[in-house]
């Protein structure tokens, strides 16, 4: 069984010369991965110290309770909402205990947790991730101890789905504060286990009522390298019995240097971002550990202006989270506050929603692998007239510059021309070719313009087509074997005026928008276009840095 998807495409290089036509083919098999999708595996992740902004003082924020109902289409619960991030290392349940404890949970706040959950969100059966402190001091009995027994006497473990302990502490050496600059792997695994027996103690973290172990998220690394990574493995095997899941987190690129002249549009961060895990993925799979990303965003230290708050961050993650979730990842949670520049869901100053472009990526994820579906195995191959001097390419200097077709810089299709592409600039438009951003793109493994995934839902078969680098409108023919044919269809588009569009600016999903919403409901109509099947086969047109559902039933 298979649906043979066939992609006629234009490339055209920085507007300049001749566009170069070729072909994509997908052959969307009938061979479907055994894992279903969790109806809740696109998750919110929030700063221990920005989280009542969020919910409210008293836990009574209306707006962002519909926020987070929104992206509930199937499933038990909603979405989980983890409580960490760099803060929870800070953290104390009370003042005055530390020194070092810059943020304060008190009593009240953890009421409102309480009260949304049970309020507000009470119809998502909504969960929350608490990571606890293990950066202030080694002793747990200090700080840890103590929050996990407040959880206890405020009677919040019905409203817990996991703990962490600690913060991306294989970067504690690399940022100077919490252990020394020489702080090893086998160090934390001695302290680790302190931790561990100390918090499971009687009056601690209590056992799932599934796995009855600990509800204990394992790991929380940042970027697992050197004895980290190499030690991964002899931590899975020790804390195996004690782990619930495990969570790795994962930002494709990073802002922390400041570097404006990044995207998070090219291969390398969507599905060789996801490669980059695999090793993990395949030691967490080998002991039948559930895991996650339990953080993560499309670019760390709080996203890259002009691009974490644009439409390219929608673009991006409707590209990379069926890569995450076929390798068997449980979700992800992505991370923000209130006023951060990759946050999904904000509030102004003056507390006003504002309903981000990254948002519109998670929901279209979410409403596309809708009630659990299976993922159906995809075969993609491209092929474009031959050009190994990459003769069509736009003239930059002394060199040429590939299409976006030619892939890797050098690579297939480009390796006769050496590697002065991605060091030149395209002087009309005074930007490298090395930075990926179309039309002149330039990535490992060479990206296919319109990129496709597909699901079967019992008899409904959905297919999710994004378009990340054309600049102009792509046909696109997709053909269905007769064993998956269905007679009946309609799609729906997810668009802004450009992949720059912010907040504000005119985003599009089916017809309806969050601009200006502060219900957190989206205004507008939904709407959807019929599609029309002849001979076994669909066409759209799809337009440059858009993306599109079709459900077929």
């Amino acid at each position: 069984m298979s649906i043979l998807v066939s992609i006629a495409t234009t490339c055209i290089t920085a507007g300049l010369g001749a566009p170069v036509s070729g072909t994509v083919h997908a052959q969307i098999t009938g061979q479907t991965l055994e894992k279903r999708i969790p109806g809740n595996f696109v998750g919110i992740s929030i700063e221990t110290s920005g989280i009542i902004p969020y919910i409210g003082p008293t836990g009574n924020n209306m707006s962002y309770a519909q926020a987070l109902r929104n992206l509930k289409f199937s499933g038990e619960s909603g979405p989980i909402l983890r409580i960490g991030g760099n803060s929870a290392d800070f953290t104390c349940y009370t003042s005055g205990e530390v020194p070092g404890c810059t943020n304060n949970v008190t009593d009240d706040n953890l009421r409102a947790y309480m009260k949304f959950a049970s309020g507000p969100a009470k119809d998502l059966n909504m969960k929350y991730v608490i990571d606890t402190d293990f950066g202030q001091v080694t002793n747990p009995e200090t700080v840890a101890r103590h929050q996990v027994e407040t959880l206890t006497r405020l009677n919040m473990w019905d409203y817990v789905h996991q703990v962490e302990i600690g913060n991306e502490m294989d970067i504690y050496s690399h940022h100077g504060y919490h252990r020394n600059t020489s702080y090893t792997f086998q160090e934390y695994m001695t302290e680790y286990a302190s931790f561990v027996s100390s918090l499971t103690r009687v009056g601690g973290i209590p056992n799932s009522t599934t796995s009855h172990k600990p509800i204990i998220r394992g790991a929380v690394y940042a970027s697992p390298k050197n004895d980290w990574a190499d030690g991964m493995e002899e931590y899975v095997t020790t804390y195996l019995s004690l782990m619930d899941s495990i969570s790795l987190h994962q930002y494709p690129v990073s802002y922390c240097n400041k570097d404006l002249n990044q995207t998070v549009l090219g291969w390398e961060q969507s599905q060789g971002t996801v490669k980059k895990y695999e090793h993990f993925f395949d030691i967490f799979k080998k002991y039948n550990l559930t895991y996650v990303i339990g953080e993560g965003n499309s670019a760390s230290c709080s996203g890259i202006p002009g691009v974490s708050d644009t439409f390219q961050a929608a673009l991006w993650v409707m590209d990379y989270l069926p890569y995450l979730s076929k390798t068997g990842a449980e979700g992800m949670n992505f991370h923000g506050s209130k006023s951060a520049t990759y946050t999904p869901i904000g509030y102004s100053d003056e507390g006003e929603l504002n309903i981000r472009p990254l948002y519109y990526g998670l929901l279209a994820f979410a409403e596309f692998t809708r009630n659990s579906p299976q993922w159906i195995v995809v075969n993609k191959t491209q092929s474009v007239p031959e050009d190994l001097s990459c003769s069509k390419g736009v003239t930059a200097g002394d060199g040429v510059c590939c299409p976006a077709y030619c892939g890797t810089c050098g690579g297939s299709g480009c390796d006769k021309r050496g590697a002065f592409c991605c060091e030149q600039e395209v002087k009309s438009l005074n930007k490298s070719c090395s930075t990926s951003e179309a039309p002149c793109v330039m990535e490992k493994g060479g990206d296919y313009l319109v990129d496709i995934h597909a699901i079967k839902d019992n008899d409904e078969v959905r297919v999710l087509l994004i378009s990340k680098y054309s600049t102009e409108i792509i046909p696109t023919t997709v053909c269905l074997d007769a064993s998956l044919m269905n007679s009946s269809g309609e799609v729906f588009y997810i668009t802004a005026p450009s992949y720059h569009s912010k907040y504000g600016e005119g985003l599009n999903y089916g017809g309806q928008t969050f601009d200006g919403s502060t219900s957190g409901l989206p205004i507008g109509t939904r709407v959807t276009e019929p599609v029309s099947v002849t001979n076994n086969c669909f066409t759209l047109s799809m337009k440059p840095f858009s993306a599109a559902i079709v459900s077929l039933h």
